[in-house]
Formats: C-alpha cells, structure tokens, sequence
C-alpha cells in the first residue's frame, strides 16, 4: 500500500526540518485566517463587557467636534489627532455609543495577520504563526482591543513599520523605504511613543556594519517622515508646553518587573491582574508572578538565542530592548509609564518566542508542547480575567446610573469632581439630570480649592433639595476631601455607597436642609451596613455589637412606599432567656393597625407579615412599629461602653459571649 501525505511527513518531521520545508503558503493562509477569526471571536464576546468610562468618553467627545474643536481639545491631551480622526470617520458607521468599540476590535483582530507577516518574512512561517496565536490570546491585547482609544491603532501600526524596516534593510528597494516612512508618520499622527521606535532602528542600523549602506536612504525617509508630521509640529509643541499634568503611578525598580508583567500577564491602567487568588499587594505575588511569566520568557530567550545565528543578528532583539530602555529613561523624567504604551512591543515580542517554541519543536517536541501549553493557558487566565477580576474593572458608571434611576428625583442634581468625568456619566445617564463640574471646568487635573467648592456648592443647592455627588479619584483632585465635608456643612448627607474600586469611587447624596435630608433617608438602606439608618428610627432602639441593634418592648422606624407596596414585614431574631416572665407575643403594627403577630416560646429568627390596610395604601410615609406584650431584660443592658450586657446580669441569666452574640449553654 503506497504511503500517505502524513506518512511522508513524518520523516522530516522527525529530522526536525523547519516547518516552511513541510507545510506550504496556503495551510499558514488558511491557519492565520482561523487564529484572526478566533481574536474576532474572543474580542466580540467581551466587547460590552465593561461601561464606557472616561477616556473613552474623552476620545468621543473629542471625535464628535469639527476639525477646529478637535485641534482646541489637543492642547489639553498629550496625543497627536490621528486616532480621533479615524474615529470621527467611524462615527459615521456606528450607530449606537458602545458600537464605537467595534473599531478597536476589528484593529486588534487585524494585528493577528499583521504579526503572522512581521514572522513569516523576518523569521520562518512557524515563528509567524506562533506570535499570531500569541498575539491573539495575549491578554494585555485583548485588554486594549476592549477600549476605544489608540493603543491597537498603534500596535498594528508599529507592527507593520518593523516589518518594512525589516524588508528595507533586507533589499534596500525605494518603495519599501517610502512605505516605512509613510507608515512610521502615520504611526506619529496616532502616538509620539513612535519616536522611540524609530531611534532604536536608527541605532541598529548605525551598529550594522554591513548595512550602514542604507543609511543615506534612512536619512532620506527621516526627512520624508518629518515632512509628513511638519503640519502637526506647532500643535505638538505647544502640548510640550502646555501639556496635560498626569500621574506616575510606578518607581524606577517596579517598571523593570512590570514592563515584562504587563506584556504576559495583562492588567488594566492601574493595576496587574489578581493571581491564584492573590492580589498585587499580598505576600507571595511576586513568586507566583515570575513563575508564570517564565515559560513566555523561555520561549522568548530561545527566540533570541536563535536570532544570534541568523544573517539579521539581534535586529527584533535589538529593536524590542531598546525601545523598553528608552522608553524607562524617558520616563524617569516625563510620567509616561503606562501599560498602553508597551503594547507595541507585543508582537515582536510574541514573534522571537514563536520562533524559539518552533526551533524547540526540532529537537524535543515535547518540551515545545509543553512550553506552548503553559503560555497559552497563562494567556487565556488573562483573557478571562478581563471580565471577572475587579482589578480589571473599569468605572462603574452602568451602576451609578442604575442606583441614580432608583432613587434620584425629578429636580435632582449630580456633581462630579472634572468636566471629563461628566462627559461619561452623560453617555451612562443620556442627560437626564444637569451634571455640574464641582472642583474644575477644565479638563486639567486641579485640586479642589476651598472658596470654589463653596461657592459652588451655596449655587446648587440654592437651586436643588438634592446633590448627588460622584467622588471619584479625591487622591487626585480633592486630597484633604474639600468638597464633601462642604457639601455636609452647607447641607446634610443623605447617604454613601462605595462601588467595588473601593476608596478611589463612591456616590453621596447630600440634601439641602435635615427635613430634605429626613425625607431622602426614608425608606433607603444604609449602604454600609445593609441595616435601616438611625435617621429612620423613631423611638424604641439602641446601639448593640457592630450590626445589631437592641429593641425595647415597642421599636418602630418610618418608611416611604417608594413603589406602592401594599406589604409590610419584619425580621428579627428573639433570645428567649431575655423574656423571663413566658413567651412574648410580637405583633407589627402599620401606623395604628395591626397586620401580623406571632408567639414565640423558643430562641429563632422570626419574620411577621402582612398587607397594609387601605388608609395605609394611601399614604406615601407609614410608621412601621413592633411590638411585644412581655418584659424586656435589657432595659438593664444597655449600661456598659462596649455595647454588652453587664457581666452580674449575664452571670445571673447564665449566658456567655461567642463572637457577638450571647447565648446560653
């Protein structure tokens, strides 16, 4: 029986031939169009799982405005305009505020091909698809591919002049070098980060001695290069001088570790990804950070140690780490440390290592297998991260405003610390309430000073009962916390609730006078205790351990039927050894009328219900009250600081503390 094509092959495989010796253009065509199609995929199904939160709101606002806004609008950010160009023309195809992220996506999906070009023509075909798939499943990548901003624009960009300085130096043909200057202009009107880039190609070239022929042709596309950027020069300089103030938020030794975290683990803005259950700051991250970062970093120092042989020496090497050493010293002095940036570094990166996992897989494919294996499980950990880990998350602007349709008012007004942070909210709110600016109008990063948030603050309630304030980033623009402790003397805080981002974000309402404030708490549970707030009991209670409280013979509260409810019920929990004179007998009263009630003879947790009578169903407010027909012990309770029964009375009643409650043996 004659022998098949797999039978054939297995021969060279086993001499370990390269993989373009065996596998033709058309099975990497059809792989590369399969890894696009699964990036596609994976950045379609997580596309809207995240709001749209400020920078994104910013690049809207931005591409929205004619070309004269757009230019006014550069001076306060540190980016050229070619992003916002492109999404101004994107604009006109979207047709709803979240559609805008499909322009990233289809970037990120196209960086799959690109980085599969970039391997196949300066590598092998298997170092080409190798760095797509890992460009495909990176999570960094996926990160940004989720966020309309420029950071995918730039990564293909740059993607594609590596590749074209590559085939420049190979060939030294005039068209190529005038696509690399027409690419690496367009890559500047998108991102200045450009700039390292190319002076790392300029350093290379200057050590190649046997292509330092080429380097009057590269003198010539700097030129061009410059030329194409000329029109935007003024503008540039005057961001140089007038540039945004920002934040550096990583030390000198941390960039070093988190230049190579971020590109292999993922993270957001601010923060890497919680790993196996720890979170940056816990002990032992470090350990498990590096353990996972190394097979990537095998596979990366196989790719470099194989380039050492190659006719290019070290030209991707040479190119990725000095772009990282640049942009590190740049960064000492400018604060521009910032994962988006890194991100271009990606696919030569994923490049060097597919081609060390594919010369591995010549000698022992085991070992290969098992290195593609751990990065590719690494990577996608990542990816799934993106939606699940709260480090990750973006800004809750879906749940302000779902909190804001619950309980804000006709008349309401919200403030915000920035007019950026406006611009956000308008797209999660669709300007149902006025949205003022309480710390700056600018879109600068200021702090918050005193007499203005007086002023401000004396204006809104003048012309509001209710101020709901977002207080996000007080670090950066309100440190000593001006606004709300104004907010809280001009008027009265209503209520707080901190979303998952923790102390950087929350939502106050603050009304303008304690009968403004009396009717908002009505019926509103305390966000932090999940418990009534003390504004709303009337008589009948008393502090007890943290998350109790101790209710006399008769408590009652005062509630609003925000939704028309028609049933009122309460739950407590009854210590019987409290009632020494029988089992009590608890009866809920709505107003003056009784709906439920119930004997208890043993320690539970009780719950009584019942329908509210007609009057009650006519009133906005009732007074919901418990009573119970026995002497309560501890009438003599409440007597020590710490909020627990004096110890003659527990001796007395044979009770011992567990925890926070008391209980008898």
């Amino acid at each position: 029986m004659p022998a098949g094509p797999v039978d054939r092959l297995e021969p060279l495989m086993d001499r370990g031939l390269p993989y373009d010796a065996i596998f033709g253009e058309r099975e990497a065509a059809l792989k590369v169009t399969f890894l696009t199609g699964l990036a596609l995929l994976l950045r379609y199904l997580w596309f809207d799982a995240q709001p749209l939160w400020t920078d994104e709101a910013i690049t809207w606002e931005f591409a929205k405005t004619d070309f004269g806004g757009l230019l006014l609008r550069q001076l306060y950010d540190a980016s050229p305009p070619g992003f916002y160009l492109l999404l101004k023309a994107w604009l006109g195809l979207a047709r709803s505020n979240e559609e805008m992220r499909w322009l990233t996506v289809l970037l990120g999906a196209a960086t799959v091909p690109a980085t599969y070009l970039l391997g196949a023509r300066l590598k092998n075909r298997a170092a080409g698809l190798l760095g797509a798939w890992l460009v495909a499943i990176n999570p960094l990548h996926f990160y940004y591919s989720l966020e309309v901003r420029y950071p995918v624009l730039l990564t293909l960009l740059l993607t594609l002049q590596i590749l074209l300085f590559g085939e420049c130096l190979r060939d030294g043909a005039r068209r190529r070098w005038i696509a690399w200057s027409a690419v690496t202009a367009l890559a500047l009107w998108v991102q200045y980060f450009t700039g390292f880039v190319v002076l790392a190609e300029v350093v290379y070239l200057l050590l190649d001695r046997e292509r330092r022929r080429s380097t009057g042709r590269l003198a010539v596309s700097l030129l061009a290069v410059a030329l194409l950027f000329l029109p935007w020069w003024t503008e540039f300089t005057l961001q140089l001088t007038r540039g945004k103030p920002t934040r550096q938020f990583f030390g000198w030794f941390e960039r070093l570790f988190l230049g190579p975290a971020f590109l292999t683990l993922g993270g957001s803005e601010w923060s890497l990804p919680s790993l196996l259950g720890r979170l940056p700051d816990d002990r032992g991250y470090l350990a498990v950070a590096l353990l996972l970062m190394a097979p990537f970093a095998v596979a990366l120092g196989l790719g470099i140690r194989r380039e050492k042989q190659e006719r290019s020496r070290y030209q991707l090497t040479f190119i990725v780490a000095a772009t990282f050493v640049a942009f590190l010293a740049a960064a000492q002095f400018l604060p521009l440390f910032r994962p988006k940036y890194l991100l271009p570094l990606l696919p030569p990166a994923a490049v060097l290592a597919g081609d060390g996992l594919s010369r591995l897989a010549g000698r022992r494919r085991w070992a290969a297998w098992l290195l593609f294996l751990a990065i590719s499980a690494v990577s996608l950990h990542g990816v799934a991260a993106v939606a699940t880990d709260p480090l990750l998350g973006k800004e809750p602007w879906r749940e302000v405003a779902d909190r804001l349709g619950r309980d804000g008012r006709e008349g309401d007004v919200i403030a915000v610390p920035n007019r950026y942070y406006a611009l956000a909210l308008e797209l999660a709110v669709a300007d149902r309430w006025p949205i003022v600016s309480i710390v700056g109008d600018s879109p600068y990063e200021q702090l918050a000073r005193p007499d203005q948030v007086a002023r401000i603050a004396r204006r809104l309630f003048a012309r509001a009962e209710r101020v709901w304030y977002i207080d996000h980033d007080w670090r950066l623009f309100d440190p000593r916390e001006v606004v709300p402790a104004t907010l809280g003397e001009i008027g009265r805080e209503a209520t707080r609730l901190v979303y998952p981002r923790g102390r950087h974000f929350s939502l106050r309402l603050f009304a303008r006078d304690e009968a403004a404030a009396r009717d908002s708490r009505s019926g509103v549970v305390d966000f932090q205790t999940g418990d009534y707030t003390p504004e709303q009991s009337l008589d009948g209670w008393s502090p007890g351990p943290p998350g109790f409280r101790w209710l006399s013979e008769s408590a009652a509260v005062r509630v609003t039927r925000r939704w028309g409810e028609d049933l009122a019920f309460a739950c407590f929990y009854v210590h019987r050894p409290y009632f020494t004179d029988g089992p009590p007998t608890f009866r809920l009263w709505v107003d003056e009328q009784e709906v439920a009630a119930r004997r208890v003879d043993e320690s539970d947790l009780i719950c009584l219900e019942g329908m509210l009578g007609p009057a009650a169903r006519e009133r906005r407010e009732v007074v919901l009250r418990l009573t119970t027909d026995r002497t309560f012990v501890p009438a003599a309770v409440r007597g020590d600081g710490d909020r627990t029964p004096r110890s003659a009375l527990a001796a007395r009643l044979g009770l011992h503390r567990t925890g926070f409650c008391w209980e008898k043996p």
